[in-house]
């Protein structure tokens, strides 16, 4: 026998096989509460969301729901926060379980984004009920999750250093690694003094640049990049976080990098983090970088695995002043030999510097004019 609604308002199912009878009983209860807009019949809960995809046959009364699917409108914080786990555990098409520290940290980043409320507001208001509209956009987002785009995306916005940054598909997401680079650009200007001038090649979403900017207000900041689409939300990254960064579009392999922005003796420090993984890596990469992230940022010849890295080595010491430092983030295979490369064009004081995974990631290298 069907259970009745108010058995049925406080979970989300699916129905299954089950005869014609309980179907056509249960649609009539349902359609009839829709109706009289008697929502207090679910226990005192609204209902979220009442999906039905089905086909009727006059004659011989037959209701065919493929699926039926209840979910509250106004659920309360702690079972919407409760929906999201199980969605994202639970595998789909093309699409594979999370893990639970990663549903854990996804499920509040979600909450946090659509209720306009930190952590702890959400802990505190466990029991606050939700609204139509931001249920609605957070099963929108779970939605696009399973299709494996990143997160990032779907929200348009992410966080580097301490700073929001909008991010789409025209521009790589920052990694938490690349804050170390950061970290150790503030570090070399403490010991060294330099950093007055400084220049980001590759910058997509600006985020080293905007950083670095923030962190030095008094330093001049550069940054280029090939994409002009880059570059329009690199610039709305620096008008967000209210720093001023010079953006301009350059291709650094081109025959004749040299431009107004771009003169000798123009920089004491230039940092990049182009494009470095060989094609032949693509099958170990996740769906979600595949998928989404430019390729443009990400992918370098097989053949030609140091490309940008010898490209920005060459162009570099001509910018420098007469005392420079270079930094780069790099692919763990090639640290050596771009430490060879760096060490056959005249550079000194070479350092591969490891994450804090204990990854080889970062060199940074000395240029001192003779």
């Amino acid at each position: 026998m069907l259970p009745p609604p108010s058995t049925i308002s406080r979970r989300e199912f699916t129905l299954g096989a089950i005869s014609d009878n309980h179907l056509l009983l249960f649609s009539r209860r349902a359609f009839t509460m829709f109706s009289r807009r008697a929502f207090t019949m679910f226990s005192g809960r609204a209902v979220t969301m009442f999906c039905c995809k089905g086909m009727y046959y006059s004659g011989c009364v037959q209701i065919f729901f493929e699926q039926i699917t209840f979910f509250f409108i106004f659920a309360a914080m702690k079972q919407t926060l409760q929906y999201i786990k199980n969605q994202l555990s639970v595998g789909a098409k093309n699409f594979s379980p999370l893990q639970r520290d990663e549903i854990q940290t996804l499920s509040y980043l979600i909450l946090q984004f659509v209720c306009k409320k930190d952590k702890c507001a959400l802990l505190r208001d466990k029991d606050t009920q939700l609204s139509a509209n931001e249920v609605a956009e957070i099963e929108k987002i779970v939605g696009e999750l399973k299709k494996n785009r990143p997160i990032q995306y779907i929200l348009g916005e992410t966080e580097f250093y301490g700073l929001k940054l909008a991010v789409d598909e025209n521009v790589l997401i920052p990694r938490p690694e690349t804050e170390e680079l950061v970290d150790l650009i503030l570090q070399g200007r403490k010991e060294r003094g330099a950093g007055s001038r400084i220049l980001d090649i590759a910058t997509g979403s600006g985020c080293i640049a905007i950083a670095l900017a923030k962190k030095m207000p008094d330093a001049a900041v550069y940054a280029l990049d090939i994409s002009e689409k880059a570059l329009e939300v690199a610039r709305q990254n620096a008008a967000t976080n209210h720093v001023n960064v010079h953006f301009f579009q350059q291709d650094v392999l081109s025959s004749a990098p040299y431009t107004p922005h771009l003169t000798p003796c123009s920089f004491d420090t230039i940092v990049s983090n182009p494009p470095y993984i060989p094609l032949s890596e693509k099958g170990d990469m996740h769906a979600n970088v595949l998928d989404y992230e430019p390729h443009e940022a990400l992918f370098v010849p097989e053949n030609e695995p140091l490309l940008f890295y010898e490209r920005i080595a060459d162009i570099s010491r001509n910018l420098f002043c007469p005392y420079g430092q270079l930094f780069f983030e790099i692919n763990a295979r090639f640290g050596e030999e771009i430490v060879q490369m760096l060490c056959e064009k005249g550079y000194s004081d070479i350092q591969i510097i490891q994450d804090i995974s204990k990854q080889n990631r970062f060199i940074q290298a000395l240029w001192k004019k003779q």
